[in-house]
């Protein structure tokens, strides 16, 4: 009989990793609803995260976003062509964010995972058709950095 502990802890790292990419967004939202990035004290919800590798994800994505906040911003606006800015809704932004670190930081994320996951956050958390606007905003982004990195 084949062992089954392996996808069983492959299973609960799944759900840690994105339990932590909730967390994430909730942080980076709250960043944002408060207008503090740099002051912002996202030490506090480490505790929250259980597993040494998953602080270290959680460092070192919200630590990648306020160092390149500016660029990370500008390269969302640049992706975006159905609306404002200032119309997006925040919840969204934090997502956009969120995956555009991955994309652009976090080196073993693959594109693919960085985006599903903002989608599926975004089916949660967001508006009934939210996930249409991520993934298309996502997709250009995407493209945009190709043909950049070209």
């Amino acid at each position: 009989m084949r062992n089954k502990a392996p996808y069983g802890a492959f299973k609960i790292v799944m759900q840690t990793r994105k339990k932590t990419r909730e967390l994430i967004m909730k942080v980076l939202y709250q960043m944002d609803i408060r207008n503090e990035y740099e002051d912002f004290d996202y030490q506090i919800h480490l505790d929250d995260i259980k597993r040494n590798s998953e602080r270290d994800y959680f460092i070192n994505v919200v630590t990648s976003f306020i160092a390149n906040k500016d660029i990370i911003d500008q390269n969302i606006a640049d992706a975006i062509t159905s609306r404002s800015m200032k119309k997006i809704g925040k919840i969204e932004f934090a997502l956009l964010r969120l995956a555009s670190v991955e994309i652009d930081y976090i080196d073993d994320i693959p594109v693919e995972v960085s985006v599903n996951e903002a989608i599926e956050l975004s089916k949660i958390y967001a508006t009934e058709k939210s996930y249409i606007f991520i993934n298309g905003v996502l997709g250009r982004y995407i493209e945009n950095k190709e043909q950049i990195d070209s």
